[in-house]
C-alpha cells in the first residue's frame, strides 16, 4: 500500500522541519501495516484478530476497500525495532498467526460483501 523505505519518501528532502504531505499512496500492498494517524471514524480494529499477525493490516485493508486515501508525511519517520523472522518466532506466535489467517478469509469476504458505511452500525 505504501512505498518501502528508501524510495519516493526519501527523495522528498526539505530544509524545513514543517510536517507536510510528501505524496499520496497509489499502490496497495497486501498485508501492509503502516503506522498512521486517523480520526476515530475509521473502521475499528476487528477484535477476532489477536496477538501477532493480521491485526493492523486488516484494519488498513478495510480502509483501503472503503476508499480511504493514504498519504506519506515528511519529514517524519518511524522505526520498529525487534522485528522477528519466521525462524526466531516462538511456536505460540505461529499458532496465533495460523488462527488469524483462517479468520482473515472470512473477514475478507465480509469486507467485500458489506457496504462500508453499514458494517459497524
Amino acid at each position: 500500500m505504501l512505498y518501502s523505505v528508501g524510495t519516493r519518501w526519501q527523495a522528498d528532502v526539505s530544509e524545513s522541519d514543517e510536517t507536510k504531505v510528501s505524496h499520496n499512496v497509489t499502490n496497495f500492498e497486501f498485508l501492509y501495516e503502516p503506522f498512521y494517524v486517523a480520526p476515530d471514524t475509521v473502521p475499528p480494529h476487528d477484535e477476532r484478530f489477536l496477538g501477532y499477525g493480521y491485526t493492523r493490516n486488516t484494519q488498513v485493508y478495510e480502509m483501503f476497500v472503503a476508499g480511504y486515501q493514504f498519504q506519506v508525511l515528511t519529514p517524519l519517520f518511524t522505526v520498529h525495532w525487534g522485528l522477528q523472522n519466521k525462524k526466531s518466532r516462538p511456536a505460540w506466535r505461529e499458532r496465533q498467526n495460523n488462527v488469524n489467517r483462517k479468520y482473515f478469509e472470512v473477514f475478507k469476504r465480509e469486507v467485500h460483501q458489506t457496504d462500508p458505511n453499514e458494517r459497524y452500525k
